[in-house]
């Protein structure tokens, strides 16, 4: 039997900076300026049952702002996605969560 190197603990706080990392880019949207609601899974193995453990995260393109007022987010052109993988992988590497 394989060892596993990575705990539950480790898991749960990935989803934890995933979710840092969220919040952030919601706060500092033009559009949403706000607290997004989201629901996270955390797989811990591949389709084929190799162990890989990653979260997904779904998200809508709203938030909740200070005065307690809803915020959605119109996509312009044909991006469809909420924010840029790019920059959120380097916010969620640099985090220390």
């Amino acid at each position: 039997m394989r060892h596993i190197d990575v705990s539950i603990f480790e898991m749960l706080r990935a989803i934890k900076c995933a979710w840092e990392t969220l919040k952030r880019f919601s706060a500092r949207d033009k559009q949403l300026q706000g607290i997004p609601g989201a629901i996270a899974v955390l797989h811990t193995h591949s389709r084929n049952l190799d162990f890989h453990p990653h979260v997904h995260i779904i998200m809508p393109a709203a938030a909740i702002e200070a005065k307690r007022l809803w915020r959605t987010k119109t996509h312009q052109g044909k991006a469809a996605y909420l924010f840029n993988h790019t920059a959120l992988a380097k916010v969620f590497r640099g985090l220390k969560c």
